[in-house]
């Protein structure tokens, strides 16, 4: 495995070289350490896990609304789908401007409601 890949690592590549040998594994740049360089520790593993955890899973903002391809993902259904069934207003949604945003409490709500008769199996029969 090789040294961290950091720009002050290439611009010493000597000291990297060394640091590497000395440690085996991976390397973290830590200004308070004499050399600038420090192995990497169960505790950074510990930071990295909880600095994903938050980037990815949840304290971000919340969606307050989403967008037709965003609602399609979400729903597990196609785009075009999702989109006729707007245009029907089957959906509750919102327009700013041009864009359509279907809200995600309206979403919410709407699934967890009774569920609409089928236009497509009313025309057959």
């Amino acid at each position: 495995m090789s040294a961290n890949p950091d720009p002050a690592a290439a611009a010493d590549p000597d000291l990297a070289r060394f640091l590497q040998d000395r440690y085996g594994g991976l390397l973290v740049r830590d200004p308070d350490s004499p050399m600038g360089w420090r192995p990497w520790t169960d505790a950074d593993a510990a930071d990295l896990e909880r600095w994903a955890r938050a980037a990815y899973a949840g304290d971000r903002l919340p969606r307050l609304a989403y967008s037709p391809r965003e609602a399609a993902q979400v729903l597990g259904v196609g785009v075009s789908l999702l989109k006729e069934r707007l245009h029907q207003d089957a959906i509750p949604h919102r327009r700013l401007g041009k864009r359509l945003l279907i809200p995600h409490a309206a979403l919410a709500q709407w699934l967890q409601g009774p569920p609409p008769s089928d236009p497509e199996k009313s025309q057959e029969e």
